[in-house]
């Protein structure tokens, strides 16, 4: 796989190592009904962290990181 995001690769393993995201999902109420999730919360949580790693501090455009493969990995 080529990416220009190669930091947001390691942090990918990283994270898949420590479980950051698992962690905070669990401290945070999720109020939404279980049977129409999609996404979990640590998922939502860790494709931020990797939007922020790699430059969309603001997250108001998460189209264009959503199809790039460094990204893509992070909901497999």
């Amino acid at each position: 796989m080529l990416s220009s995001n190669s930091g947001v690769l390691a942090l990918h393993e990283a994270e898949k190592r420590l479980r950051v995201a698992d962690r905070l999902a669990r401290c945070i109420d999720d109020p939404r009904c279980p049977d129409q999730v999609v996404y979990r919360l640590a998922d939502m949580i860790g494709f931020r962290v990797k939007m922020i790693a790699a430059g969309y501090e603001y997250g108001n455009n998460a189209n264009r990181p959503r199809s790039g493969p460094a990204f893509k990995r992070n909901l497999e």
